[in-house]
């Protein structure tokens, strides 16, 4: 799942500079998967340098991954530790936070991108197409399109009018210019058409301008910096809105709901998958469980959370709630994982969480198809 990729990141270079430099000791800031996939690589080419994690999220200092401590970014010292950011979206941070510290960009710290996986917009296609089959004709919003924009090239092949994203993160994502993935664009082109979505390049999605390559602007748009709960775009203006686990990550989902809302045309529809569970577990630490989070109340883990790629507490129940409450009419509802609440776990959570069904509660991942009704209804 977790890889990294030599045109972001030159490995061999890097281990040269290492042998080079002067540093006592090798800091993977982003104690999390890509951190522990880095860390992998890295055994495996004989560095000699002993390794830790850093991170900015403090439940997490003190703790062990890979059996290597977790420090926390004050340990860090720029006269003697090279730094590799291996946290994803919160990598722009994290780089302002090094440079702030003293440590130089391509001098003693670095940056690792993840490996471009040219088959997860296919994933995603398949995955909306359990809801929606014929995109032809719409006005489509895709929100949070992450590294790449695939899925919206996929959704320009299938017939959409137009289509848009908004992404809140940078997450390296080149646009327009995508020169340095072409790679990405060729393979993914390439499988496009070996399951009949069309050919990107023979409809002008990409275009060459000497040795340089871009996508369309004026059949794909890309808005960032941008947020879902304060969307750019007039009233009724989509008949599609697409978001693919993203709204476990809106500090004020209530809002960014009621955006989709307002922005889709009467009858228009919204897909989402969304994943109300503790994203620690993705990463192989013991300490933590899926629902681990709902031990601390809406403060405590806002302030835990505001330094880390941020994910928020909002169970199932309360997403179906917000959904419900702006006008939609819900007409799928599929629940994709969950687990059982023991009462162990019961007792722990913060009071504002029992008051929920328990077996709500554990709902770990579901997807909606939702639609805004014909008729007319006042905005939220």
């Amino acid at each position: 799942m977790y890889s990294f990729s030599e045109n972001f990141f030159d490995i061999k270079q890097f281990l040269l500079r290492l042998k080079q430099a002067e540093s006592k000791r090798l800091i993977l800031f982003g104690a999390g998967g890509w951190g522990e996939a880095l860390y992998d690589e890295l055994l495996q080419r004989g560095i000699s340098l002993p390794i830790y994690f850093a991170d900015n999220d403090s439940s997490k200092q003190g703790l062990r991954l890979k059996d290597k401590p977790i420090l926390c970014p004050q340990e860090i010292d720029h006269h003697k530790d090279i730094v590799v950011i291996t946290t994803i979206s919160a990598g722009d941070q994290v780089s302002n936070q090094l440079e702030d510290m003293g440590f130089a960009r391509g001098v003693n710290y670095f940056e690792v991108m993840h490996s471009l996986n040219y088959q997860y917009p296919f994933n995603v296609m398949d995955f909306y197409n359990n809801f929606v089959e014929d995109f032809k004709g719409l006005d489509i919003l895709h929100i949070g399109p992450g590294g790449q924009l695939g899925v919206e090239l996929l959704l320009y092949l299938m017939g959409a009018k137009s289509v848009f994203a908004v992404e809140y993160h940078s997450f390296n994502l080149s646009f327009p210019e995508i020169t340095r993935t072409k790679n990405y664009y060729d393979n993914l082109g390439e499988m496009a058409i070996d399951r009949d979505y069309g050919d990107i390049f023979e409809k002008g999605l990409i275009k060459r301008e000497q040795e340089r390559f871009f996508i369309d602007q004026t059949k794909i748009h890309l808005l960032y910096p941008c947020s879902v709960t304060a969307l750019p775009f007039a009233d009724r203006s989509f008949d599609l809105i697409l978001h693919h686990a993203v709204f476990e990550h809106v500090m004020n989902p209530e809002r960014g709901y009621g955006e989709i809302f307002r922005t889709l045309k009467p009858g228009g529809m919204t897909i989402g998958l969304v994943d109300p569970q503790d994203h620690r577990v993705f990463s192989t630490f013991k300490e933590y469980y899926p629902l681990k989070f709902l031990e601390y109340s809406r403060e405590e883990w806002n302030e835990i959370a505001k330094n880390i790629n941020y994910h928020n507490q909002i169970t199932f129940p309360e997403h179906k709630e917000m959904i419900l409450t702006h006008g939609f009419d819900i007409k799928q509802l599929d629940i994709l994982m969950e687990t059982d609440i023991t009462d162990e776990m019961w007792q722990k959570f913060n009071p504002t969480f029992r008051r929920f069904d328990a077996k709500e509660i554990g709902v770990l991942r579901f997807a909606f198809l939702a639609s805004r009704p014909n008729e007319s209804l006042p905005l939220y």
